[in-house]
Formats: C-alpha cells, structure tokens, sequence
C-alpha cells in the first residue's frame, strides 16, 4: 500500500512540475534546458522513492512470465543470489558462466545500468509495462518497460523440468529440451513417456517414487544484455 502511494505522489508531483513549467515567467516551454531540469528532478524524485522503498515479500513461482518477474525482483531485492539464479533460463546461467560467477557478473551489470538497476530491485515493474508480445507457439514473451524517459526490455521463456523424487527423499532434476507432449508416444495398443534426461544409474531407477513434470517461464535475456562484461578476479 505504502508503494502505490509513493507512486502516486511521484507521478502528481512530475505533473506539477510540467504544469510549472508552462507557468513561469519567461518561461519557454520549448526549452531544452528546462526540459532537461524537469527530467532530472523527476527522475530524482523516483530514485528517492525506490531507494526508500520497502521490498516485497520473498515469492517463488514461474507460472506466468510476470510471475517470474515478481519472484526474481524478490529476491534481489532480498539479495538472494541463489533464488535469483533460479529464474534465468538455462542459456542465461550459461552466458553468465554458472552460478560461481553470477553474483559478480549481475553486480557489474547493476553497477553499469544503475536506473535500472534500482528498478528491477524495487519498482511495481508490472505496472510499468508499456509494451508486450509473445509467439504462436506460447513459448517466448517479452515485457517492456518505461520510467521516466528510461526503457527497457526483459524476455522469458518456457523450459519444460522434470524431477525424479527418491525414495531416500533426494531429488534429481533434468531439464527436457522440448515441451513433454515432445516426448509422448502412442499406438493403437498403448501410449508411452521417453525421458532422455537426466539418466539414472540403475540404482536410481530403482529408487525412483514418483516423478513430476512442470512448464516454467524463466529469464532469457535483459535489455540486450545477455551479453555480459567479461568477469575478473
């Protein structure tokens, strides 16, 4: 509650500095000066209230593309790098070189992108959505967002995981490359599941319980930069 508020008063203190702008005394609302100091202020006033603001409960769910987002901005903004590992696609984790380096390599980002780095930590990103579109095949989607003359762009992805739970209550995780209905067969006498990963030892099989399939939706790319600064020690 105490976020909207603030977004609120942010977006009616910017109108009043545009409705001021026309007002003053020899004022030239064509000005590219003024504009600039207006920009500047309420760019100001917005990173004053994202810094001030509280973070939102910790989430974990990947079922639409904005929950994902909601889940990853939670746990940023609690400065959970494991849970934030957690919502990048597989190919994302790889470009960022696994999760011994991602903190540092996230960090550099942050540092080099700092706007967006406050928003993607503690903005209402959902409610700054200015434009979005997915594929025919319901796999690839992409959110774009806008503040205060800054955009950017955050595209997901669905990956299809399967777990195999044991009876020794461990599980092992695999990631399928295609959606399950990929991996379905039938004829006129039966209907069968091919899993081609992760491959179990023998002993494994033979300790499996159950198993579960679940479609998530996970990060594939920010603003263009999944092509990320180069690391050092």
């Amino acid at each position: 509650m105490t976020r909207l508020q603030t977004t609120v008063t942010f977006g009616t203190r910017r109108a009043t500095l545009r409705a001021a702008d026309r007002g003053l005394p020899g004022g030239n609302p064509s000005s590219l000066v003024h504009a600039a100091l207006i920009r500047r202020l309420a760019l100001s006033a917005l990173l004053f209230s994202l810094v001030a603001a509280c973070c939102p409960p910790l989430q974990t769910s990947y079922s639409t593309p904005e929950e994902t987002l909601r889940t990853w901005q939670s746990q940023l903004c609690h400065d959970q790098p494991e849970g934030e590992y957690r919502c990048l696609s597989r190919s994302l984790q790889q470009a960022m070189g696994g999760f011994e380096t991602y903190f540092p390599a996230r960090q550099q980002l942050l540092n080099d992108n700092p706007i967006v780095g406050l928003l993607v930590q503690h903005a209402d990103l959902p409610g700054r959505v200015v434009e979005s579109a997915g594929n025919s095949e319901g796999d690839w989607y992409r959110l774009v967002f806008e503040e205060s003359d800054q955009r950017f762009a955050i595209e997901f992805i669905t990956e299809t995981l399967v777990t195999f739970h044991l009876r020794d209550g461990n599980d092992i995780l695999g990631l399928l490359e295609k959606p399950l209905e990929g991996y379905l067969g039938r004829d006129e006498t039966r209907q069968w599941l091919m899993i081609p990963k992760p491959r179990l030892t023998p002993e494994q099989q033979a300790a499996v319980r159950s198993l579960t399939f679940e479609e998530q939706w996970k990060i594939s790319s920010i603003d263009g930069l999944e092509s990320l600064p180069e690391v050092h020690e």
